[in-house]
């Protein structure tokens, strides 16, 4: 095991657990060799006192708990949207040491996580692609002492009405609110601000392209 292994925020074995508070007494590196692969990877173990359960799939009686989440300094993977739900919560310059020693609540819930799906082409053959599908994923919903960022979702909309894709994105450029918020840029340049508004019924889009807040 790797004691002074420390992961990035820039860019999970399964429990019963889904949602639960706790301290989080520890986090450890775990490096792991895929037996089929040959591949090396590494995994971040975080081990909880205190826990208190709020859902499980089963009975847990345990007064501690340990997860472990892949580590990659990709932002479509698991590891990316626990990342994104730390900075949601303890602000775009979050860094992991901030979560030890202190009460939190995680949840098992649904994030968006690029990996290959099985694709008929044209003629009839099978491949493998890459795409975004929604998986449950661990992430921090909330850390005792600590206030999360403004929740800029209808500034952003308001921005977005009555322009276009292209001219929305020059409004969010130029807006000093949102310029300081990394992880809502980050979303921005990967075209995921705008998917995730109009799959969630925020924004519409109509035939010219002009977007219009619902």
């Amino acid at each position: 095991m790797v004691q002074d292994f420390k992961p990035s925020l820039d860019v999970v074995g399964l429990s019963p657990l889904r949602r639960f508070s706790g301290v989080l007494d520890n986090y450890k590196g775990v490096p792991g060799k895929d037996e089929q692969t040959g591949r090396e990877y590494m995994s971040v173990e975080f081990n909880f006192k205190d826990l208190e359960v709020i859902e499980a799939t089963e009975l847990y009686p345990f007064p501690i708990a340990q997860l472990r989440i892949g580590y990659s300094t990709s932002s479509s993977t698991r590891w990316g949207v626990f990342a994104k739900s730390c900075k949601r919560v303890l602000g775009p310059t979050a860094d992991i040491d901030l979560l030890v020693g202190k009460k939190q609540e995680w949840a098992f819930q649904t994030g968006k996580v690029r990996t290959r799906v099985e694709q008929a082409g044209p003629d009839g053959a099978v491949n493998q692609v890459w795409t975004d599908v929604e998986q449950d994923c661990w992430q921090v919903i909330a850390v005792e002492g600590v206030s999360p960022p403004e929740d800029l979702t209808s500034h952003i909309i308001d921005l977005a009405d009555g322009k276009t894709e292209a001219a929305w994105n020059q409004a969010l450029f130029a807006d000093e609110k949102f310029r300081t918020r990394s992880d809502l840029v980050t979303d921005l340049t990967e075209r995921k601000l705008l998917d995730a508004l109009m799959l969630g019924g925020r924004l519409t889009r109509d035939a010219e392209g002009v977007l219009h807040k619902v």
